[in-house]
């Protein structure tokens, strides 16, 4: 058979005949063509989504140091916040150091009790009485060294009274106060409705 000599329909006619064998043939071979293709589409889009993830990884890892560096800068300021307001009340240490502190500036500590522990939203308020004879300025002392303190210490309810004392201390104030710290409470309790 010679396709030179066919006329123009007969070869249009093998060509569409062909055609169509293929065509049969390819669905007889594949008969899940369009259900092979979606396949391979779905796993296309789960190619492209995972090459994603690796970018994503991959720039996460080239920000690894500054992430690492800003972890260390939040620890160091977390264990400065801890410091000032420390997450256990550490009675013993504080007390020790308020009563250094009076001794260092002469003042005559006549009481020092602990007061009462008064719960609020976030925190704990610890109070220390303290009853004090002693000079106007020393007292200012003793004030300056506590609000140089570490921990966050207030001082409350401060009342100075003339001292009618007959010791070394006639000519002195008599002080009374509370010396307030505080500690966080790291798991709020529900409020009360």
């Amino acid at each position: 058979m010679n396709l030179k000599n066919m006329p123009w329909w007969g070869r249009l006619l093998l060509f569409v005949i062909l055609a169509g064998a293929i065509i049969y043939l390819g669905y007889k071979v594949y008969p899940n063509f369009t259900e092979i293709q979606k396949q391979i589409t779905a796993q296309e889009e789960e190619r492209d989504r995972l090459n994603e993830e690796i970018a994503k990884g991959r720039r996460a890892i080239e920000r690894m140091p500054e992430l690492v560096r800003k972890i260390e800068d939040k620890e160091a300021e977390l264990e400065l916040l801890r410091r000032i307001l420390p997450t256990e009340p550490e009675t013993g240490d504080l007390v020790k150091w308020l009563k250094f502190q009076a001794d260092q500036v002469n003042l005559d500590q006549r009481s020092f009790s602990r007061g009462k522990v008064t719960p609020h939203d976030f925190y704990y308020e610890h109070a220390y009485k303290m009853d004090i004879i002693a000079e106007y300025h020393d007292l200012g002392q003793f004030f300056e060294k506590v609000s140089g303190h570490d921990r966050l210490v207030n001082i409350k309810n401060l009342t100075i009274n003339m001292n009618n004392g007959t010791d070394r201390f006639a000519r002195s104030i008599r002080v009374q106060f509370n010396a307030v710290t505080y500690v966080y409470r790291e798991t709020p309790e529900e409020a009360a409705p």
